[in-house]
């Protein structure tokens, strides 16, 4: 995993707040930065792709990780 792709998924589950995690979505827009970001982890198999609002500014999607990337950064960072 690259440095970007391991800051997206600790704010996705809100490790970026601290070691506990206490949610699990990210909102982008897909063709942005952290969209494409995103996109790659849902290739890996480690985001899933929820769909787009069109409530939110410029149709923005949701994306959750997976088990396996709970477990893969819970590793990594050395949370619980």
């Amino acid at each position: 995993l690259s440095l970007a792709e391991i800051d997206i998924i600790k704010h996705t589950l809100g490790y970026d707040y601290g070691k506990v995690a206490f949610r699990n979505h990210f909102c982008t827009q897909p063709t942005s930065n952290d969209g494409v970001i995103c996109e790659g982890l849902v290739s890996k198999g480690l985001m899933k792709h929820h769909g787009s609002n069109p409530n939110l500014v410029g149709g923005c999607c949701y994306y959750a990780c997976t088990d396996d990337c709970k477990s893969l950064i819970k590793r990594i960072c050395g949370f619980k």
